[in-house]
């Protein structure tokens, strides 16, 4: 046997396997341990000649053995004989040596480096067979993972600390790193899919690894990011997509990436708040789009992740109802006002929480909202209305000023409009007694109303008073008021744990 495998002689395989078979009946199967001894000893010091060589070459070599003997073998010995020389081949050709081969320069790190995609299913095919050295491939499969997504983060600057603290939505807007990261996941996957054969230690893995390094660091954590970067796709004012197909396909170049999220409690959370901003503002490209990204998300997190959102979007559905039935009572229920109402109903168990604190109303509003008010408890039994003021948003046509604007607002700011309105042009009022005046039930809601009614130049500020001013022009007709509402704070992880 040992000239055959020199390739010294040529065996007759049949006559072998009668001579094997012959001989092992009088010894007891002692003759056939001696050729699995032989056999191993002889690949032994074969072996340890190809060891100073590359990883690939000796792969090979030790590939091409073990075809070779399983291959002769059959055909000469029991089953039982060829099963034990297999796998103690195995053991001193890779299991007893796993770590000095694949920490070899050319080993398994370089074959994920420059995807070998051979060489990487032939290792994983041997290694696997034991727990050990499996474990073995694991861990330097994380840092591969790991020192790939640290390049990814490097290319940003999102590890240098003057950028830990960048808002999410200006990376996911303005950057192209979910883009790269989407490709970055690709490629693992591919992997993981290709010569691991999607092997469940891989992609537990890989989420380890991503856990590990995102934490709640939300400048690279994706459960952070990617409710922003749909945001920017499904939101009519960024002009990126015209169409419900267009943001459609936007949503699908990179909803792979949601499978993966660790903290899809954080992204739920995130994705509510812009909705409702998208829903409420009437700020969004198509509602098929919204609908087709509430599917994607329902099967990746099941339905209680996504009731509330579901709810949210009926809503906007349902208030169309609404308002055709207000309009119809309203047509027989005339007021005395120029005011064109729409009435926006949300279910407030569903929809993220919303600014619920009073001001005093222009009389022409508090006449138009005891009207919505009658309308709704008329028809809709059971449900007790409470108005979200800062959320509302109203339109007020101008004509004292040099040209006629149209100032979109919420609906503190036009109480706010209105009084000095009254009061006349140029006089001025102390903060605390606009704040008596208007009854405002929290101090913080007249700060962020009456910041951008100064940014804009509407009011004037001479220190602690504030007077409407007389010379306010801008370029736009419609001059829209930003909302400075307070700044929604998503949830964290750690509140989520509790």
């Amino acid at each position: 046997l040992e000239k055959f495998r020199k390739r010294e002689i040529q065996l007759d395989l049949s006559k072998m396997k009668t001579f094997i078979n012959f001989l092992a009946y009088f010894d007891d199967n002692e003759f056939l341990d001696e050729i699995v001894n032989t056999t191993v000893e002889f690949y032994k010091q074969r072996s340890q000649e190809k060891l100073s060589n590359s990883y690939i070459e000796y792969l090979l070599f030790c590939v091409r053995i073990l075809e070779f003997e399983a291959t002769n073998l059959t055909m000469i010995v029991p089953s039982m004989t060829l099963t034990n020389t297999i796998t103690k081949l195995n053991e001193i050709l890779f299991f007893d040596r796993a770590k000095e081969l694949l920490e070899m320069q050319d080993g398994f790190k370089y074959l994920l480096l420059n995807k070998e995609l051979v060489h990487l299913r032939s290792t994983f095919t041997i290694f696997s067979r034991s727990e050990p050295t499996l474990n073995l491939l694991i861990g330097i499969f994380k840092q591969f993972i790991t020192e790939k997504f640290t390049e990814l983060i490097a290319k940003y600057q999102l590890n240098d600390p003057k950028n830990v603290n960048t808002p999410p939505k200006e990376i996911a807007v303005n950057t192209n790193f979910l883009k790269d990261y989407s490709d970055f996941q690709a490629m693992i996957l591919n992997l993981i899919t290709n010569p691991f054969m999607n092997n469940n230690l891989f992609n537990v893995a890989f989420k380890e690894v991503l856990e590990s390094m995102q934490g709640n660091q939300a400048n690279i954590n994706t459960g952070y990011l990617l409710p922003f970067y749909f945001d920017k796709f499904l939101r009519r004012s960024y002009n990126l997509c015209t169409t419900a197909q267009g943001a459609i396909d936007a949503i699908n170049q990179t909803i792979s990436i949601f499978p993966y999220v660790s903290d899809k409690d954080v992204f739920i959370s995130i994705h509510k708040t812009l909705l409702s901003s998208r829903i409420l503002n009437e700020d969004f490209v198509s509602m098929d789009a919204e609908k087709y990204l509430l599917t994607k998300l329902k099967v990746q997190c099941g339905v209680e992740y996504t009731k509330n959102i579901e709810t949210m979007i009926g809503d906007y559905f349902l208030n169309k109802d609404i308002n055709q039935n207000y309009l119809t009572f309203r047509g027989s229920n005339l007021i005395s006002t120029k005011i064109e109402p729409t009435l926006t109903v949300l279910t407030a168990e569903h929809w993220p929480v919303l600014n619920v604190h009073k001001v005093k109303l222009p009389d022409e509003l508090v006449a138009l909202t005891n009207q919505m008010f009658k309308f709704y408890h008329m028809n809709y039994s059971g449900r007790t209305l409470q108005w979200a003021l800062t959320n509302s948003m109203v339109e007020i046509e101008t004509n004292k000023f040099d040209k006629k604007y149209t100032l979109i607002c919420n609906t503190f700011q036009a109480a706010i409009l209105v009084f000095f309105n009254e009061i006349g042009f140029s006089k001025s009022v102390a903060k605390g007694d606009i704040i008596s005046l208007l009854k405002f039930e929290d101090e913080d809601d007249f700060n962020v109303s009456i910041t951008p009614l100064i940014s804009i130049g509407l009011l004037l500020q001479a220190g602690n008073g504030y007077a409407l001013n007389d010379k306010f022009s801008n370029a736009n007709k419609r001059a829209r008021v930003v909302n400075t509402m307070k700044s929604a704070r998503y949830v964290k992880q750690e509140k989520i744990e509790d």
